[in-house]
């Protein structure tokens, strides 16, 4: 059982953030809410980011990977 637990503890949690605004994607394994909007660390280009109105889902590693390696699309507006 205690393997068990250190396997569970040790899974990463990853989370695909769109910006409901523009329609732009980011991933990220942490971020902080505050006031409906959330602040995180951008995992393609490392800079911190805020988005106003996110829609946040809980991803898998490999979805993350893959996420992180396309380009970036250009933001609608």
């Amino acid at each position: 059982m205690p393997l068990l637990l250190i396997a569970a503890a040790c899974t990463a949690t990853y989370f695909k953030v769109t910006d409901l605004d523009t329609g732009r994607e980011y991933y990220t394994g942490d971020f902080t809410r505050k006031d409906g909007a959330i602040r995180f660390k951008d995992a393609r280009t490392g800079a911190t980011t805020t988005v106003q109105n996110p829609q946040v889902l809980e991803i898998d590693q490999r979805t993350f990977d893959s996420g992180v390696a396309a380009p970036s699309a250009p933001s609608s507006k």
